[in-house]
């Protein structure tokens, strides 16, 4: 380059005429850098078995330098992903018994400071039942034992408030044992409470399409649309579980049998700004685009305040490339 260049020539006019020698700074096949040694013309490298290991402490120096760099950038992108995740994270360690991290969400659920809960044991948060699972779970942690990734505890609130929790949850080992954990922390207490209510109401069409719908929340899609059959065989002429069961087909890639189940549903409660929104999303998932739009039409003319059918409609002209309409 002409600045490096410029340099040497400036260098030459004050020690006179220059040799350079380049050295590369490289790790495994992986080159990291360069340099040049500039010594003058009547003299020799006399050691160059010390070049080479000063080129060598170089090369590791830079290689470690990096990886901590880089570490560091994982730390933090890591932090950013726990601290803004949907789901409760929170990080124990079991040496000191107390959460070493937290993030908004599990201090939502709780109710709880993050100052609160960096003070408190993972037994402050559990109900006596759940505590008694936990230290056993632990128990057999430290024999040595496996256990399931996954786990249900009741919780109790800063307010006294119990729910359901399932926990997913990595183990950190040393030497051995078990010495911290991170857990994704999801509320299931609307699972818990639609499985109370079909233990009491097994039959009841609305108890059934309410669980599915809970289940849809949590992702269950196939329990889900085998509780949306059991409410039509129930009650064939309630439209919320043919509703429920064409999100569920759409899910599975079953557009036709999803768009029949969806227009059985307007057809049943065709007064329902709701229902003909999802509708023209049928339609326009089986790309009878002109229908969808004039569904999402129909659908903002029954319910004016409601948002749904507008915001539908926005992204499939976006979409369509005909934002203007």
């Amino acid at each position: 380059p002409a600045a490096f260049m410029k340099k040497v020539l400036s260098l030459e006019q004050s020690h006179g005429a220059l040799s350079l020698y380049a050295i590369g700074f490289g790790w495994r096949s992986e080159i990291l850098g360069n340099a040049v040694l500039m010594i003058p013309k009547a003299r020799r490298i006399k050691n160059k078995t010390l070049v080479e290991a000063f080129a060598r402490l170089a090369s590791i120096a830079i290689r470690r330098r990096q990886d901590e760099l880089s570490l560091r950038e994982s730390e933090a992108k890591y932090r950013q992903l726990v601290q803004y995740a949907p789901s409760g994270i929170y990080e124990v360690d079991f040496v000191n018994g107390r959460f070493v991290g937290v993030n908004d969400i599990m201090c939502e659920y709780t109710g709880y400071s993050r100052e609160e809960f960096l003070r408190m044991s993972p037994l402050d948060i559990l109900t006596e039942e759940s505590r008694e699972a936990f230290v056993e779970r632990l128990n057999r942690l430290r024999r040595g034992e496996s256990v399931p990734e996954t786990v249900e505890f009741r919780i109790v609130d800063k307010q006294g408030k119990e729910f359901w929790v399932i926990l997913n949850v990595r183990y950190f080992w040393e030497d051995g044992l078990a010495k911290r954990a991170t857990v994704v922390v999801h509320n299931i207490t609307a699972i818990k409470q639609a499985e109370q209510a079909l233990r009491e109401s097994p039959h009841d069409a609305q108890v059934l399409s309410l669980a599915g719908f809970v289940n849809i929340a949590f992702r269950n899609f196939q329990t889900a649309q085998e509780l949306f059959t059991k409410a039509i065989n129930a009650s064939p002429r309630l439209g919320e579980p043919h509703l429920g069961l064409a999100l569920c087909r759409f899910r599975f890639r079953e557009e036709a049998l999803g768009l029949t189940s969806m227009l059985t549903a307007t057809l049943l409660d065709p007064r329902l700004s709701a229902y003909q929104s999802e509708l023209g999303k049928a339609f326009y998932q089986t790309r009878a685009f002109d229908k969808a739009l004039a569904t999402w039409d129909y659908a903002a003319g029954l319910d004016p305040k409601d948002p749904t059918p507008h915001f539908y409609k926005g992204i499939a002209l976006t979409d369509l490339n005909r934002p203007g309409e």
